[in-house]
């Protein structure tokens, strides 16, 4: 199984290939598992600060490769809310660097999907199942904090998901099972310890997890 990132604002503001990152099926992880930061081994302390994300997974459902844009939501078979760990200071160093980046955002437990929810097969679809996130730390009187992913049901998010499918499809071919990661890289908030972390679609509840 092959796990694709692609940042909303790449897909938006690229009219050519949109660049992506990769992660090893092994980065993923289930709803119901606590997200565990890595630790340094010289001194048990937590590395510099991690970051999460509120993203969609999009699971695939054919085998395919250098598909054209308007059969591309075709291949998607379902999505889920899923939630992406990654350390900004590290991705910042090594990007400015022009260093490979995978240290930052890869590693076990790095990416948790929730339960998936299928998707209908109509090409005119004008927008995704609306996924609700909300945090909250775990301390006495604190409420759940709904987060704004408004831009997930934005009426042109099903054109950049096929724009991610071609360019994924591009250079690979896309197998069933494979999965599509769309995340926006301005809605990240701090993964502080004992953050719960929650998605629904309606009344489901289809991610749950917290930070350890």
């Amino acid at each position: 199984m092959k796990l694709f990132g692609f940042d909303i604002a790449s897909l938006s503001s690229l009219h050519h290939q949109a660049p992506w990152i990769t992660w090893p099926d092994s980065v993923m992880q289930r709803s119901g598992k606590p997200i565990f930061l890595p630790v340094s081994l010289s001194d048990n302390t937590t590395l510099p600060p991690f970051r999460w994300l509120p993203a969609f997974a999009v699971r695939l459902g054919k085998l395919g490769k250098s598909i054209a844009h308007k059969f591309a939501f075709r291949y998607c078979e379902s999505v889920a809310p899923t939630v992406i760990l990654f350390q900004d200071d590290v991705l910042a160093d090594l990007s400015h660097g022009r260093y490979p980046a995978p240290s930052a955002y890869c590693y076990d437990g790095a990416v948790t999907a929730g339960e998936f929810v299928p998707l209908s097969s109509d090409t005119s679809v004008s927008a995704l199942p609306e996924l609700r996130f909300s945090s909250r730390m775990a301390l006495p009187d604190n409420d759940d904090a709904d987060l704004d992913t408004s831009w997930m049901q934005q009426p042109h998010i099903p054109d950049l998901l096929a724009h991610a499918v071609v360019a994924a499809a591009a250079h690979n071919t896309l197998k069933i099972g494979d999965m599509i990661i769309i995340y926006n890289s301005l809605s990240s908030l701090p993964a502080l310890i004992n953050t719960h972390i929650a998605a629904k679609c309606d009344d489901n509840d289809l991610l749950k997890t917290t930070v350890k």
